[in-house]
């Protein structure tokens, strides 16, 4: 997980911004040991200051359904029904442009492979 100022610096907005986008469900964040933290699945690596594409429609839905650790595994697990090349953790799926809907499948179902 990120610290708020990491996030800040990722994203190069200010706290003010970052906390905007968690109230909108537009970024993940946790309380850890009293602290706000954001998980790193869902920063793109691939394009520095971006989150992955399409994040914001499924935060409420993974929400809703798990708890922050077992969002991060389905995050960061390959699953069996997001393949192109191989099969594609859900974030490396949404960075390649994979459709949306597929991952928004897998969450709704509640049937994760991990």
């Amino acid at each position: 997980t990120l610290s708020l100022e990491g996030v800040t610096a990722f994203l190069g907005c200010d706290e003010d911004d970052v906390m905007r986008a968690v109230a909108e469900q537009r970024l993940h964040a946790v309380e850890i040991a009293g602290r706000l933290r954001f998980p790193a699945w869902q920063l793109s690596l691939r394009s520095p200051g971006q989150v992955l594409p399409h994040l914001q429609s499924f935060i409420p839905a993974l929400e809703e359904r798990w708890g922050w650790r077992s969002i991060s595994g389905f995050m960061n697990t390959r699953q069996e029904d997001l393949v192109a090349k191989g099969r594609k953790t859900p974030g490396a799926w949404l960075e390649d442009g994979g459709d949306p809907e597929a991952v928004r499948r897998i969450v709704q179902s509640g049937g994760p492979s991990w």
